[in-house]
């Protein structure tokens, strides 16, 4: 037991370092390129116009943007740079709740803020956060649920699009013979 124990807990202190294991930052970048490409983030790639929104930094006291947050995340000044996974999903809330401070509740824009938000607090636990104690190696494709390969499979075999099926939870692909059990269509 003693060796076991020994043996998960270099495991878990190798896993939790930003090495070719965890790698929190390059996690960070994947999941804000997901975000960037929904159709509805385009409001959020660049600063707000202060031309055309005036009293923005008067309502807003600290404008966040997602073009912001990628040169941060490319930062080769270690000082600039996020040091934690944590400070990138700290930026990130800001984009949202920023926007959710400036608009009125319930109007489009102020839903839109909030179906991302939504969208970036799933995917950042489910493609950072629950690989902090996992021991899988970059090189596995198990390790990046964002890739169109099956799980089950361990990414070896790809199977057809029409074929495949998506994790609620975090995108990740299952082909759908894979399945326990099986299945022999994708469901409506």
């Amino acid at each position: 037991e003693l060796a076991q124990y020994e043996h998960e807990k270099a495991l878990l202190e190798k896993a939790q370092k930003a090495s070719e294991v965890w790698q929190p930052i390059r996690r960070c970048e994947i999941v804000l390129n997901r975000i960037a490409e929904d159709s509805f983030a385009d409001i959020f790639l660049e600063p707000v116009d202060l031309e055309d929104f005036p009293d923005y930094e008067e309502i807003v006291e600290d404008p966040m943007d997602l073009s912001t947050i990628r040169k941060k995340l490319q930062e080769k000044a270690w000082a600039k740079r996020y040091q934690a996974p944590e400070n990138f999903a700290r930026d990130m809330r800001k984009v949202f709740n920023n926007c959710k401070i400036y608009n009125q509740h319930g109007s489009a824009i102020w839903h839109v803020a909030d179906y991302l938000s939504k969208q970036f607090e799933r995917l950042y636990h489910a493609w950072v956060l629950e690989f902090r104690t996992r021991y899988l190696r970059w090189a596995d494709p198990r390790a990046r649920p964002w890739e169109n390969t099956c799980r089950k499979c361990d990414g070896k075999y790809d199977h057809p699009s029409d074929k495949t099926v998506l994790c609620d939870h975090c995108d990740a692909h299952y082909g759908i013979s894979c399945l326990s059990p099986p299945l022999t269509d994708v469901p409506p």
